[in-house]
C-alpha cells in the first residue's frame, strides 16, 4: 500500500480551480468535474487549497469522474483524482457529499515500462479533518502490456489526513487492474476507508468492496523482485493515533490472480477493519465490524498466495464492545512450488485487550498448495486479556496439498487471561492433503489463566492424510490455571495414521479446578490411536468439579509429572476407554501426596484400580478422607480395586465414607503393610427411611383427628343432661338459661386446627406442620350422641437427619366416619370409625454422594376407630370424667418405585400393612363461670396412650441391583397427652379455643384448635 499524501509529481494539468469556500450557512452548489483521456501522471482536483489557506468549511457536493487514455498509444496512462485537496493551515470541515468515478484506461509498450496507476482520495487534508458528508470512491483498473514491465495498480482513499473525525458515510468500490510483461508485472490494489498520520474519531459507516487486480509475467527474470505481483490490501481505518469508532465497517474483498512461467508470483490478500499503526495507541470500538476476505490465486516457480484477515489489528490497547465478523478462504493454486497462508484474526494486538463484544472468525484454507496454513483467531494479544463477550472461531483447512497445518485459538495471549464469557473453536483438517496437522486452542496463554466462562473445543482430523495428528485444548498455557466454569473438548479421528488427543486443561504449572470438564477423543480407524486427558499438569492440582473423559484408546481424568505435587479431589471424575482409563495418572519418577481429601468414584471393571501409579513414582495417602461415589456401571456388593501400577503406594487412608446413610462401606487392606492393594465394597442397608417416618406422620395427624372428635364429644356430654342444660358453677351461680325445658335435638360443629409435630431420632426424624377442619353434624336424644364427621389436613414433613435433610413430602389426608356417645346406667361409653385416604407427594435426594434428585407420588388409606368408657363424676362446682378405652388404627400402602435423575437410584419401597392398637386413658376436668350474658367453661384433660401391639414398622427397601433390606422404624410405645381450652356459650350457640398435645419419648405433637358449635331444630 503506497504511503499516501500526492500519489504522482504535479503536472499541469489542473482541469479546475473551484474555490468556492463559505463558513456562513448557505445552501450548498453542485460541482460536477468530467475528465476523460488521461494519462502521464495527470491529478485531477475538484477543489485544492494551497498551504496559504486557513480552516475552512465546505458545503458543496462534488462529483468527479475521470477516465484514462484508451487509445493505446501511451505507455503511461497513469492519473490521480481528489474530490478535496487541502495544504491549509488549519482543520478542513466538509459538510458535502464527494463522488468519485475513476476508470483506466491502456497503456502499452512493446520493448519497455509501461505504467497505468490509478489513485484516487475522496479527500486529502495536510491537516485535521472533520467530515459529515458522504465520500464514495469508486476506481475500476486500467490494463498495462509490456515488453519489459507493466503496472497497472489501483490505490483509494475516503479520507486521508493528519487527524480524522468522521460521521459521514464513506463507500470505496475498488476493481484492480490488469498488468503483463515479459520481465515483471504488477496490479496491485490498496485502500481505505479512513486513513491518517494520527488519532482518528468515526462515527460514521465505512464501506469496502474490492476485487484484485491480474498480473502476468510470461518469461520472468531471477533477479526480480516479484515477477508477477497482484496484492490487495485494504483498511476500514487505518491511523498512526489512537482509533475511536463506533460506526460500522463492511470490507468484502477478492484477492487478485498473479501468474508467473520463471519466477516469483503473489497474490497476497490483506483486509482490516481497524488497523493502528503505532506502538502505544489505543483503539476504542463500540460499531459493528465485518470482513470477508477471499483469496486470489497465485502460480510461479515460487509463488504465495496468504489470505489475511482481522477485524482490529493494533500494537498498542484494545478495548471492544461490539460484534465482530471475520470471514476468509485461501487462495487456490496453480503450482505445486506454491505457498499459501491463510489466517483471520478478530483482534490482533501486541498489547492488552478487552472484550465484551462478539467476535466470529470463520478460516477455510487455501487448495492445490505445496505448503497450506490455515490460522484463526478470536483474539491474540501480547498482554493481558480480559473476556466477557463471545467469541467464536471456525478454522477448515487446506484441500489437495501437499503440506497442510489448521490452528484455531479461541483466546491466545502472552499475559495473563480472564475468561467470564463464552468461547466456541472448531478446526477441522480439509481433505485431500498428504500430511495434516490440525489443534485447537480455547485459550492460550504463557501465564496465569482464570476461567469462569463457558469454552467448548472441538477437532476433527483428516480422513485421508499419510500423516495425520489432531490435538485440541480447553485450556493450555505455561503457568496456574484456575477454572469454575464449563470446558468440553472433543477431538475425533478417522485415519489410521492420525493421533488424535484432547486436554481439557493443560499446564506447566498447578491447578484448581471446581468447574465442569468434559473431554473425548476418538478415532474411527480400528488401528489408529486417541487419548484424552481431563487436567494434565506437572504441578499441585486441586479438583472440586466435575471432570468426565473418555476415548477410544486411552482416558485419564487427572495427569501429574513432576516432582513433590500434591493432589486433592473432593470433585467427581469419570473416565471410560477402550485400552486403559485412570481417574488419577501418576507418570514414572513423580511424587505425589495426597491432600484434604480424595473422592474415587466406583464403576468400570472392579478388578482395575482407579488410580495408576507408574514405576518408579509415589504415592503418599497422608491419612486423608477418602470419600466414595458411584459411577454408570457400578455394582453392589462388589470388592472394588483402588490402586494400579508398579509404583509406591505410602500410607493410609485416615478414614473411608459416603454422604449417603444407606450405604455401608466395606474397607479391605488385605492384611498387608502396603495400601496397593487395597479394595472397598459398598453394600446397600439403610437404617432408616422418609418412607417410614411419613408413617409416623400419619398416626400423628390420625391421633389429632381423634382426639379433638374426642374431646368434642366429651365437652357436648358434660355441658347438656338430656336435654336440658347441667346445673353447675364454680360461684354457685345457676346457668342463665336453666329455666330452658328443651334444647334443640340437632347439632353442627366446625373445628378448624393447626399442628405441628416433631420426631427426634438418632436416625432420622421430622419437623412438620399441617392445618385442616373437622366439620360434622349430630342428633342428640336425652344423653346419647350420633353423628357424622369429615375432615382434611394437609401439610408439609421435613426430614432430619445425616443425609435426610435435603427431603421432604407434602401430606394430604381425608377423613370421615360416624360418631356416637351414649349414657348407660349413669356411665358413657363413646366412639367413632372412621376411614381416610392420604396422597404424599415425595422429593428428595439420593446417590452416593446425594447428588441425584429424586421424587415419588403414592397414597395410603385405612382405618381407625375408638371405643371409650368413662363414669362422670359432679358436685355444684365442677365435673370430672375418667374414661378408659382402646385405640385402632390401619394403614395400608401398595409398593412404588420413586423417579430419581439417575435411574440406577430409583428406590423400590415395599407394600406396607401396618395394624396398631393401642390403650386409652383420659381424665376430664370442667366448670362453669358465669360472665353476665354469657356463659365460660374452662376446661382440662390428661391422658395416656399405651401401644399393645409391636412398636416397631417395616419396609422392604432397595435400589437397582442392591438387593432387598428391611428397614424398621420403632414409635412411642407410651404417650401422655395434654387438652386445655375455654368455651363461651348461649342457649343455641358456642365457641371454644383450646390446646391439645401428645408428647412421647421421641415425638411430640402440638395443636391449637377453634370449634363453633351451633344446635337447631
Amino acid at each position: 500500500m503506497k504511503k499516501p499524501g500526492h500519489y504522482f509529481s504535479r503536472s499541469s494539468l489542473t482541469v479546475l480551480m473551484y474555490c468556492l469556500f463559505s463558513l456562513s450557512t448557505a445552501s450548498a452548489d453542485e460541482v460536477t468535474v468530467l475528465k476523460t483521456g488521461l494519462g502521464d501522471d495527470a491529478i485531477v482536483y475538484g477543489l485544492e487549497l494551497d498551504d496559504t489557506s486557513t480552516a475552512l468549511l465546505n458545503q458543496d457536493d462534488y462529483s468527479i469522474t475521470a477516465t484514462g487514455d484508451s487509445s493505446g498509444d501511451m505507455d503511461n496512462t497513469s492519473f490521480a483524482v481528489y474530490g478535496l485537496y487541502s495544504l491549509a493551515n488549519g482543520r478542513l470541515t466538509n459538510q458535502g457529499a464527494i463522488k468519485i468515478y475513476s476508470v483506466g484506461g491502456s497503456a502499452i509498450s512493446s520493448s519497455s515500462f509501461a505504467e497505468a496507476d490509478l489513485a484516487s482520495s475522496g479527500i486529502y487534508s495536510s491537516d485535521a479533518l472533520t467530515n459529515s458528508g458522504a465520500v464514495s470512491v469508486t476506481i475500476t483498473g486500467s490494463s498495462a502490456e509490456a515488453g519489459t514491465s507493466a503496472s497497472a495498480e489501483v490505490t483509494g482513499y475516503g479520507l486521508n489526513a493528519a487527524s480524522v473525525s468522521n460521521s459521514g458515510t464513506i463507500a470505496l468500490s475498488l476493481s484492480g487492474g490488469i498488468a503483463s510483461g515479459d520481465s515483471s508485472a504488477a496490479a496491485s490494489t490498496s485502500g481505505a476507508g479512513i486513513y491518517s498520520a494520527g488519532s482518528v474519531t468515526n462515527s460514521g459507516a465505512i464501506s469496502i468492496e474490492s476485487t484484485g487486480g491480474s498480473a502476468t509475467s510470461s518469461s520472468g527474470a531471477a533477479s526480480s523482485s516479484g515477477a508477477a505481483t497482484a496484492d490487495s490490501t485494504l483498511y476500514g481505518i487505518a491511523a498512526e493515533g489512537d482509533i475511536t469508532n463506533s460506526g460500522t465497517i463492511s470490507i468484502d474483498a477478492s484477492g487478485g490472480t498473479a501468474t508467473s512461467s520463471a519466477a516469483e508470483a503473489s497474490a497476497a490478500l490483506t483486509a482490516y477493519g481497524i488497523y493502528d499503526l503505532t506502538d502505544g495507541a489505543t483503539v476504542t470500538n463500540q460499531g459493528t465490524i465485518s470482513v470477508t476476505a477471499k483469496g486470489g490465486t497465485a502460480g510461479g516457480t515460487t509463488s504465495a498466495a496468504a489470505t489475511t484477515a482481522a477485524g482490529i489489528i493494533s500494537s498498542g490497547t484494545v478495548a471492544n464492545t461490539a460484534t465482530l465478523t471475520i470471514t476468509a478462504s485461501g487462495a487456490s493454486g496453480a503450482s505445486d512450488a506454491e505457498t499459501a497462508a491463510t489466517s483471520g484474526y478478530g483482534i490482533l494486538t501486541s498489547a492488552a485487550v478487552s472484550n465484551s463484544g462478539t467476535i466470529s472468525t470463520t478460516i477455510s484454507g487455501a487448495s492445490s498448495a505445496t505448503t497450506a496454513v490455515t490460522t484463526a483467531y478470536g483474539i491474540s494479544a501480547g498482554s493481558t486479556t480480559a473476556n466477557s463477550g463471545t467469541i467464536a472461531v471456525t478454522a477448515t483447512g487446506a484441500s489437495d496439498s501437499t503440506t497442510a497445518a489448521v490452528n484455531a485459538y479461541g483466546l491466545n495471549a502472552t499475559d495473563s487471561v480472564s475468561n467470564s464469557g463464552s468461547i466456541t473453536v472448531s478446526a477441522s483438517a480439509g481433505s485431500g492433503s498428504d500430511e495434516v496437522e490440525t489443534t485447537a486452542y480455547g485459550i492460550f496463554s504463557a501465564s496465569t489463566v482464570s476461567n469462569s466462562g463457558n469454552i467448548s473445543v472441538a477437532a476433527t482430523g483428516s480422513a485421508d492424510a499419510t500423516t495425520a495428528d489432531t490435538t485440541a485444548y480447553g485450556i493450555s498455557t505455561t503457568d496456574t490455571v484456575t477454572n469454575s466454569g464449563t470446558i468440553a473438548v472433543s477431538v475425533s479421528a478417522a485415519n489410521a495414521a492420525d493421533s488424535a488427543t484432547a486436554y481439557g486443561i493443560f499446564s506447566s504449572a498447578a491447578v484448581t479446578n471446581s468447574g465442569t470438564i468434559n473431554v473425548a477423543a476418538s478415532n474411527s480407524s480400528a488401528s489408529g490411536s486417541s487419548t484424552a486427558y481431563g487436567i494434565s499438569a506437572t504441578d499441585n492440582v486441586s479438583n472440586s468439579g466435575s471432570i468426565a473423559v473418555s476415548a477410544d484408546s486411552n482416558a485419564y481424568g487427572i495427569f501429574l509429572d513432576g516432582t513433590e505435587l500434591t493432589l486433592s479431589n473432593s470433585g467427581s471424575i469419570s473416565v471410560s476407554a477402550g485400552t486403559e482409563a485412570y481417574e488419577v495418572y501418576i507418570s514414572s519418577g513423580s511424587t505425589v501426596s495426597l491432600v484434604d481429601s480424595y473422592t474415587l468414584t466406583l464403576d468400570g471393571d472392579a478388578t482395575i484400580g482407579s488410580i495408576y501409579i507408574a514405576d518408579s513414582a509415589t504415592l503418599s495417602l497422608n491419612d486423608v478422607t477418602l470419600d466414595l461415589v458411584s459411577g454408570d456401571d457400578f455394582s453392589w456388593n462388589t470388592a472394588y480395586s483402588i490402586f494400579a501400577g508398579s509404583g509406591d503406594v505410602v500410607g493410609s487412608f485416615g478414614s473411608v465414607s459416603v454422604l449417603n446413610p444407606n450405604v455401608v462401606v466395606g474397607y479391605d487392606d488385605q492384611d498387608t503393610l502396603s495400601s496397593s492393594d487395597d479394595t472397598v465394597t459398598l453394600t446397600y442397608a439403610p437404617s432408616s427411611s422418609p418412607f417410614l417416618e411419613s408413617v409416623n406422620q400419619l398416626h400423628s395427624t390420625l391421633n389429632l383427628f381423634s382426639g379433638l372428635l374426642n374431646q368434642h364429644l366429651a365437652n357436648q356430654y358434660l355441658e347438656t343432661t338430656g336435654n336440658a342444660p347441667r346445673r353447675f358453677s364454680a360461684g354457685g351461680v345457676i346457668n342463665s338459661y336453666e329455666d330452658s325445658e328443651d334444647l334443640p335435638e340437632m347439632n353442627f360443629f366446625l373445628i378448624p386446627f393447626m399442628s405441628s409435630s416433631t420426631l427426634d431420632s438418632s436416625n432420622g426424624g421430622y419437623d412438620s406442620s399441617q392445618h385442616g377442619f373437622i366439620v360434622g353434624f349430630q342428633d342428640q336424644y336425652q344423653d346419647s350422641f350420633f353423628g357424622y364427621h369429615l375432615g382434611y389436613s394437609q401439610g408439609s414433613v421435613d426430614f432430619n437427619g445425616t443425609g435426610f435433610s435435603a427431603n421432604s413430602e407434602d401430606q394430604s389426608v381425608l377423613f370421615a366416619g360416624f360418631h356416637s356417645l351414649v349414657e348407660q346406667d349413669q356411665g358413657i361409653i363413646r366412639g367413632q370409625l372412621n376411614g381416610f385416604y392420604s396422597s404424599h407427594d415425595y422429593a428428595g435426594r439420593t446417590g452416593l454422594s446425594l447428588d441425584s434428585r429424586e421424587q415419588a407420588d403414592y397414597n395410603s388409606f385405612g382405618i381407625s376407630g375408638e371405643l371409650m368408657a368413662g363414669y362422670p363424676l359432679t358436685n355444684e362446682a365442677l365435673l370430672v370424667l375418667p374414661e378408659i378405652g382402646l385405640s385402632y388404627q390401619w394403614i395400608y400402602r401398595q409398593g412404588f418405585t420413586t423417579d430419581a435423575e439417575d435411574s440406577a437410584w430409583d428406590t423400590h419401597v415395599g407394600e406396607l400393612n401396618e395394624h396398631q392398637l393401642a390403650l386409652v386413658s383420659s381424665l376430664g376436668w370442667r366448670t362453669n363461670v358465669q360472665n353476665g350474658a354469657t356463659m365460660l367453661t374452662p376446661h382440662l384433660a390428661v391422658g395416656m396412650r399405651c401401644l399393645l401391639t409391636d412398636n416397631e414398622i417395616k419396609i422392604d427397601q432397595s435400589v437397582v441391583g442392591s438387593g432387598t433390606s428391611q428397614v424398621s422404624s420403632a414409635v412411642d410405645d407410651l404417650s401422655w397427652t395434654v387438652a386445655a381450652g375455654i368455651e363461651a356459650h348461649g342457649q343455641l350457640h358456642s365457641l371454644e379455643l383450646a390446646f391439645n398435645g401428645e408428647y412421647g419419648d421421641e415425638t411430640s405433637t402440638n395443636s391449637v384448635w377453634l370449634l363453633f358449635h351451633a344446635r337447631f331444630f
